[in-house]
């Protein structure tokens, strides 16, 4: 008995534990700046991304920086979704043709 109770008790913790989840996201760029990125989905929806301290940044295929990221331009960003927080770890921004 006690043995069942101990596997359904690791279950029931290892059920509960927060799992990080890659999301990708596509849209036109709104607004880059102060460590957060929003974007413009093909449905017409927005949504705010805090950007990673670490995050690896294209413009182009080029290396940038989140302050040269322009209103217009097209991105994909992919973000890692812990509990209710989404962080913004991988953003490829094309410019506007």
């Amino acid at each position: 008995m006690f043995r069942l109770f101990s596997l359904l008790l690791v279950g029931l913790v290892l059920s509960c534990a927060v799992v990080a989840v890659d999301e990708v996201h596509e849209g036109k760029v709104l607004l880059a700046k102060d460590g957060k990125i929003s974007l413009l989905d093909k449905d017409g929806n927005s949504e705010v991304f805090e950007v990673a301290p670490d995050a690896k940044i294209t413009l182009d295929g080029q290396p940038a920086k989140l302050d040269e990221i322009a209103g217009g331009n097209r991105a994909k960003v992919t973000v890692k979704t812990t509990g209710d927080k989404k962080l913004a770890t991988v953003i490829e921004v094309k410019s506007k043709v």
